[in-house]
């Protein structure tokens, strides 16, 4: 990850810790950090896992593993997993990210856009408007820009 790209995301610096094992810096509010060693002269066997829509995916005779060399986290940190395969998130993160970067750009009144993984298609735009009305046609705007995105 790149901090400079996040800090600018943030509009402030990324505050940084050094791992326990190396000399790498991770984030200091991440929930979770784990270390470890990828050793590229042993390999272990793979699977199988569960693939998206519930396929097997075919085991793998050998892959490469992490020796973990330590994990350190919060308190009562959050572990999110998905079992399956890629879903739509990864696929509608940079979407997101993009559209919010370029109309930024484009328009003084907008705040900020977000697609809710609970609803596929949709988006919400967040404007800033102080009288009724005020952004209709930015709003046209903003799905017309998407048509031709």
């Amino acid at each position: 990850m790149n901090l400079r790209l996040a800090g600018g995301f943030l509009g402030r610096p990324v505050e940084v810790v050094q791992c326990e094992t190396n000399d790498i810096l991770v984030p200091a509010n991440v929930e979770m950090v784990i270390e470890g060693v990828i050793p590229l002269d042993s390999m272990e066997p793979e699977g199988p896992f569960g693939e998206m829509y519930g396929y097997m995916g075919a085991e793998k005779s050998k892959n490469f593993f992490m020796d973990v060399t330590a994990i350190t986290h919060r308190e009562n940190p959050l572990f999110v997993n998905q079992f399956s395969g890629i879903t739509r998130g990864f696929l509608t993160s940079p979407i997101e990210t993009t559209a919010n970067l370029k109309f930024r750009h484009k328009f003084k009144n907008f705040i900020g856009l977000h697609y809710p993984l609970e609803t596929p298609g949709f988006c919400f735009v967040n404007i800033n408007k102080n009288k009724a009305g005020e952004g209709h046609g930015n709003r046209q705007c903003y799905f017309k820009i998407f048509e031709n995105s």
